[in-house]
């Protein structure tokens, strides 16, 4: 049996149900919502099925070990093997499946349809049995949101059935203190790992002056995430340069010049060692799984694109580069540069919460602080907004105390002004001009 999920009443089927609680009955809702097939489960971390039911997490837990006593679903912890268990797979059981066969599944008035499902039903028909059904189509819709008020009066009642879960648990608490594998790491960079701890909902936003190294900054992340197969990467360039662009991920992968992989051709004729590592570069730039758009965007296209890309088996996460080329196809939040930032950055914060994405984003400081040279937190464009959506926000700028280590070198003191995990506080790194590539020196 397949799922389909556009133009489907789930919750109409499963708020029927007697033997299990009404935020059960949600959760379920949004779990059979999310679900495809048995190869392709819902995928979803107690956080992200909490925003959107808008059930308190507590409640979300014990749903959800209400509805596996009852043999509605399984849950089966992600990459056991590694003894990570960062989300669920959620499997929909027989049980569950039933309740959307035809003889079974009610209109809107509580009625019993028979034979009369269309396209979009949960339930799928051959394309012979759809071509030959002259009868009358019923058109079932699901609501995106499962905590709107609904029609059904029982339904209205949703806070009297949760609020004896409006604190979190103690088995909540004892999981945020015991459980420290959720921290998505980012490869070499160690310290930067440690120090951020990153979840895999955060909106990092990377801050730096005009052409210091924002961008390689946000390849050499890339790079480093992509190298990890739990994640999914999304890598968007809205500066529309796409061979430079290549040129640095392979001089970034090959840990070489990028005159050595402008010069593969000949590198490759004389038999320089140098080619085999940029082939190493070149097979692994090739053959990894990753999304990749150097073309200018509006935030409307872009989301649409960052959600149509997203993997549910994988820790999802989205370079951009950069905020400040974003444009806006509504007028309504375009009046202002500040509006138009404001407006962007709070879209990506309610991607990051609702589809549980990790987002990195390249900002610009504003001129009046450049020219002081008195960078901090309140320097970003469109400051106000950013800082606040932003879980994290990590200033980029040269480390002038310390001693030049070579021609192309550039000491970068990578400052990090705001952190929801952990504490604020800078590292020393590293940047290689020449190699486009970043380094962290050990603290």
């Amino acid at each position: 049996m397949r799922f389909d999920c556009e133009g489907i009443y789930v919750h109409n089927v499963i708020l029927q149900l007697k033997d299990i609680s009404l935020s059960s009955r949600i959760v379920l809702s949004q779990i059979v919502y999310s679900y495809k097939d048995d190869s392709q489960p819902c995928y979803a971390s107690y956080d992200n099925l909490s925003q959107r039911t808008g059930i308190s997490r507590g409640s979300v837990m014990n749903a959800v070990k209400k509805l596996e006593a009852a043999g509605y679903v399984t849950k089966k912890h992600r990459f056991k093997e590694s003894k990570a268990q960062t989300s669920n797979y959620f499997y929909v059981t027989e049980k569950t499946k039933s309740l959307f066969l035809p003889e079974n599944i009610c209109n809107n008035d509580g009625d019993k349809i028979t034979n009369k499902l269309s396209a979009n039903h949960l339930v799928s028909q051959s394309s012979n049995q759809q071509k030959n059904s002259k009868k009358k189509k019923t058109t079932i819709y699901i609501e995106r949101r499962l905590s709107m008020n609904y029609e059904n009066n029982e339904v209205n009642q949703i806070n009297d059935d949760i609020i004896e879960n409006d604190h979190p648990t103690k088995e909540e608490f004892l999981d945020a203190i015991t459980n420290h594998n959720r921290i998505v790491p980012l490869g070499r960079f160690i310290d930067l790992q440690n120090l951020l701890k990153l979840q895999s909902n955060d909106l990092v936003t990377i801050a730096a002056p005009t052409n210091f190294g924002k961008t390689p900054f946000l390849m050499n992340v890339f790079i480093e995430c992509l190298k990890d197969k739990n994640n999914y990467c999304q890598y968007y360039s809205m500066e529309g340069n796409l061979y430079q662009s290549k040129r640095n991920l392979v001089a970034i992968t090959s840990q070489l010049t990028v005159e050595d992989v402008c010069n593969y051709t000949s590198l490759k004729k004389k038999n320089d060692p140098k080619s085999q590592i940029i082939d190493k570069g070149l097979d692994f730039l090739g053959s990894s799984a990753y999304y990749y758009d150097v073309e200018p965007k509006n935030i409307e296209q872009l989301k649409k694109d960052i959600k149509n890309h997203i993997k549910r088996d994988k820790q999802n996460i989205v370079i951009i580069d950069y905020l400040g080329l974003i444009s806006i196809k509504d007028t309504t939040y375009n009046k202002s540069e500040y509006d138009r930032i404001s407006y962007i950055i709070r879209e990506l914060r309610s991607i990051c919460l609702r589809y549980n994405v990790l987002i990195f984003i390249g900002s610009q400081f504003a001129r009046d602080p450049l020219k002081k040279d008195d960078l901090n937190m309140f320097s970003l464009k469109g400051s106000g907004e950013v800082e606040n959506s932003s879980t994290h926000v990590i200033l980029l700028y040269e480390d002038t105390e310390e001693p030049l280590k070579g021609k192309d070198i550039v000491n970068v003191k990578v400052d990090v002004v705001k952190n929801r995990n952990y504490y604020a506080f800078d590292l020393s790194m590293t940047f290689d001009k020449s190699r486009q590539f970043f380094d962290e020196v050990s603290l």
